[in-house]
């Protein structure tokens, strides 16, 4: 069994950001904050889509479910989600690949 956000990620999500990549409107390299205003603070101004897939941004993987069980719906888990920092400082974009 396996979880469907895990197969979303690899079908839906990498599947869907690689067509952007090939069509040059999203950068692997690039800042998310270039692409999601919210996360232009301090701690996460400089985390590139890269570290974000290959999971070495620092941020942490989930939500504890305590957490996730108080939010009341979509838009709040969005609030929530970009308000996360870093718990480790992200990998160097050197020791990170696709």
């Amino acid at each position: 069994m396996y979880d469907v956000a895990s197969l979303t990620k690899v079908v839906a999500t990498t599947t869907s950001l690689m067509l952007l990549v090939e069509r040059g409107q999203v950068r692997l390299d690039e800042p998310v904050s270039t692409y999601i205003a919210e996360l232009k603070g301090p701690q996460t101004a400089g985390i590139t889509v890269r570290q974000l897939l290959t999971h070495t941004s620092g941020l942490r993987a989930d939500l504890p479910d305590v957490e996730l069980k108080a939010i009341r719906d979509s838009a709040a888990l969005m609030a929530r989600v970009l308000r996360e920092t870093p718990e480790s400082r992200p990998a160097p974009a050197s020791s990170t690949a696709i």
